[in-house]
């Protein structure tokens, strides 16, 4: 599964709004890292997959306050589960053990 595309607040909202499964969100500029399309095929049972261009999507880049891409936040049933920025290893690896 690729990563759903989505930029309104609306959106955003019934993204997160998902129950029983895991949200990942990745905020971005440019192509995702390669991980993150490695996770949407690992962890497809598991987590829905939203990707925000945050350089095309202003309401995004405010909603979760994004000062540096990438940015991560993953969340179950409505609740932030764990957020990262920036893409180093330990930020990829912390989010992988939440998924």
């Amino acid at each position: 599964m690729a990563h759903k595309a989505i930029s309104s607040k609306a959106e955003i909202d019934s993204a997160i709004a998902t129950k029983g499964k895991n949200v990942l969100i990745y905020l971005h500029t440019g192509d995702l890292d390669p991980v993150a399309d490695e996770w949407a095929g690992k962890y497809t049972n598991s987590t829905d997959f939203y990707k925000i261009a945050v350089d095309k999507s202003a309401e995004g880049k405010e909603y979760f306050n994004v000062t540096t891409t990438p940015t991560i936040a993953v969340f179950k049933n409505g609740s932030e589960v764990k957020k990262v920025e920036g893409g180093s290893i330990e930020n990829m690896e912390a989010i992988a053990s939440v998924l």
